[in-house]
């Protein structure tokens, strides 16, 4: 039997890894680009142009509260879940993750709370000149939060080396949901309103934040508690 010298033994699981995660990751691009292109297809019998141009502007409002809600802390948590896994340090990354996901729901609900009260309406009138989309900002305020954790636990993921989860639950599975709504829709009604098409994307999205918390969740459950490692992050 041959015998594999140390370093070969190595590098085949890198290998591997790299190979698995590059796939799973241009795959996860190639399916949400694409879905992408069919929620536009589709938005586009669903909505009146007026109330479709209102949609993505939407979009565009979520996406900056979303990084506002993150507080910069989607590369941070990267670091800090890599660096504890890879110095043996789970129960460090274990509270890591539970730290950020306070702050985060914190500050989520402080954003949405702004949004919703004032802020959502003011930037709808007045920056974008759109009354329509002064009617749905309560909305607005909740996919905002659901957006930022989307992206955050897709990051955190990342940090324990899944590639796998973090693509799927980083915009692929929302993409793919969204895009079966909206084709349902599309085949049953023919026709659909501003409120509804963004209460629709906003319950693919909390599909998708369920489902992922419940495999993080589990995740995390097989880490030990590390007693004072907040003190030491």
């Amino acid at each position: 039997m041959k015998i594999l010298p140390d370093c070969m033994l190595h590098k085949r699981p890198i290998k591997e890894k790299l190979l698995k995660g590059g796939a799973w990751a241009f795959a996860g691009k190639l399916v949400t680009a694409l879905s992408g292109l069919a929620i536009s297809a589709l938005l586009a019998r669903l909505l009146i142009p007026e109330e479709m141009g209102v949609y993505f502007l939407t979009l565009s409002l979520v996406s900056v509260a979303a990084i506002v809600i993150q507080l910069g802390l989607t590369q941070t948590i990267i670091r800090l879940v890599a660096e504890s896994m890879g110095t043996e340090r789970s129960g460090r990354a274990r509270q890591s993750v539970i730290l950020v996901l306070r702050i985060v729901a914190f500050s989520g609900l402080i954003v949405a709370c702004l949004l919703a009260f004032g802020v959502g309406e003011w930037v709808s009138e007045q920056v974008f000149k759109s009354v329509i989309m002064s009617q749905v900002v309560g909305l607005v305020s909740v996919w905002a939060v659901i957006n930022a954790f989307q992206s955050l636990m897709a990051e955190v993921y990342r940090g324990f080396h899944d590639i796998r989860l973090a693509t799927i639950f980083g915009g692929l599975t929302t993409s793919v949901l969204v895009m079966g709504l909206f084709l349902g829709l599309w085949l049953v009604q023919g026709h659909s309103q501003l409120h509804q098409a963004v209460a629709l994307t906003i319950g693919a999205g909390l599909s998708s934040v369920l489902l992922s918390s419940v495999f993080l969740w589990r995740k995390l459950k097989l880490l030990p508690y590390e007693k004072n490692s907040i003190s030491t992050l």
